[in-house]
């Protein structure tokens, strides 16, 4: 996944480096496998201690921003109300809405 030498990586790099590969043991569900030339919504169902969670992914392969309101129905998982954490963004909300998880911006090529 990286192609850097991560001994020689500076501590905020490899801070990053640590929290975009966690350790997880589960595998990702492409939930639109096949449907689009690149898969764009992805899920990962965890539990813990703590309970059952879902790790969510919505990707913009596009050149453009996006503005994106997902939806629990694309991700394959019940509405209901969720507490959500936007990794880049650092935020962690409650959504409003049983149906959507919140509106976000997605960075061209990012997710």
């Amino acid at each position: 996944i990286f192609s850097d030498d991560l001994t020689a990586l500076s501590a905020d790099r490899f801070h990053l480096a640590a929290r975009l590969v966690p350790p997880i043991n589960t595998r990702m569900v492409v939930v639109d496998w096949l449907q689009n030339q690149y898969p764009r919504i992805m899920r990962v169902c965890m539990e813990g201690t703590t309970g059952e969670w879902y790790l969510l992914a919505k990707i913009n392969w596009g050149d453009e921003e996006e503005l994106a309101l997902p939806q629990c129905e694309e991700f394959g998982i019940e509405a209901g109300n969720y507490w959500v954490s936007d990794f880049w963004g650092g935020n962690i909300s409650r959504n409003e809405s049983p149906e959507t998880l919140g509106e976000y911006s997605i960075p061209a090529h990012g997710c």
